[in-house]
Order: structure tokens, then sequence, then C-alpha cells
């Protein structure tokens, strides 16, 4: 796949047929497991589940959630063995706020790890939207600012700071976020084959 960008990041624009994407928005949009988000307070305000899982567990993620099967087979990188997939549902007011993303760190223990890389499809762009942008910082300096576009698949590098600007919309902002980590054995067997963590209820204490 050609990407455009720098060596922190690549995009490529239409990455996705516009029917794939309506497939996507519409399965999690409908998802019983769609729910207040998970990840850190980086989040607050979003909605989103997630999907932990290895290599050996890519059948497993395809035959519960079959309208991902596109997204897995064409983004999942070969050189990377486990992952952390998550839809990300933003709407009026949202933003996310800087951080590094390290979520299969509760499963292995001393310390923060990082990705290798981390991909986002852009699935649900509103016409309306103003701000949203995912903004990417090495050290103190920013390297990269994407502005979402529906069909655009971005990847950058694991370790970078980055956060979501403010979202202005009447709509939703919808984009599949997939943190790929490239593990040794040690590590790799301390996370499960496939675990779905449903997004929160709200009435659930956070």
């Amino acid at each position: 796949m050609r990407l455009n960008g720098n060596h922190h990041y690549g995009l490529r624009h239409d990455a996705f047929a516009a029917h794939e994407l309506a497939v996507l928005r519409d399965d999690i949009m409908a998802s019983p497991h769609l729910g207040g988000s998970r990840l850190s307070t980086s989040f607050d305000g979003t909605l989103g589940f997630s999907l932990v899982f290895t290599r050996g567990g890519i059948d497993e993620v395809v035959g519960r959630f079959p309208y991902l099967a596109t997204f897995v087979q064409r983004t999942l990188r070969p050189s990377c063995n486990a992952f952390y997939l998550n839809p990300l549902v933003m709407r009026g007011g949202a933003a996310i706020a800087p951080h590094v993303d390290c979520s299969l760190s509760s499963y292995l223990g001393g310390g923060r790890t990082t990705p290798l890389l981390v991909g986002v499809l852009y699935i649900d762009v509103p016409d309306d939207l103003r701000g949203g942008e995912l903004v990417m910082h090495a050290d103190d300096a920013e390297v990269g600012r994407v502005q979402p576009r529906a069909g655009t698949l971005l990847y950058f590098g694991g370790r970078l700071r980055h956060h979501v600007t403010p979202v202005a919309t009447a709509a939703t902002r919808l984009s599949l976020v997939c943190e790929q980590y490239k593990l040794d054995d040690a590590a790799l067997a301390r996370i499960p084959t496939f675990e779905l963590l449903a997004g929160v209820s709200t009435y659930e204490a956070r």
C-alpha cells in the first residue's frame, strides 16, 4: 500500500470504498457492545468497545465481527503479533487529550509498552465537522496534523504523543483504531488470544 506523509506517519486517501465504509458505520453503530470508552481519561466523552487479540485470534475476530474482516485483512501489518482494536465515536464537544497509546500495558506490567505503530481508518466524517484533527508530536515538536476524511487510512509511529482537537458537529465522527504491537515471546504469552471489552453502560461507574 503506497502511503503519503513523512517518516513519522503515512496516509492513503480512498483506501476503503464508500460501500465498505457504510457497512462498517452501520454495524459499529448498531453493536450491542458500543458504550462509554474503557480507555484512559484522555477519552472521556467518547464511545467505543475494544478487541484484544493476537495473530492466533484473528479468525475469532472475523468470525464474531464479520464486518471487520476487510479492515483486519487490509490494515494489520505482518511484522506485528498483538493488537488492540477499537471503534472511536466522537460527538459534538468531544476531544481527546494528549497521550501515547499503550493499551496492552495492563496485561504486561512493568511500565508502559507502546505499539510499533497505530492504524486509523476514518469511517464517517460529517459534512459540518469543524475540528477533529489528529495532531502528532515527537518530543515537543509537532510532526503531523491530519484532517479526517472518510476513507482515509492513517498509520503513525506508536511512540508519538497525539491528541484530537475538539469536535464541532451535529452528527458523529467515527473512526476505527488499531494499536499494533511487536512483542517478544514472553510478553506475547501474556496477551489473550482474543478478548472483548464492551463499552461502559451509561449507568456503570467508570
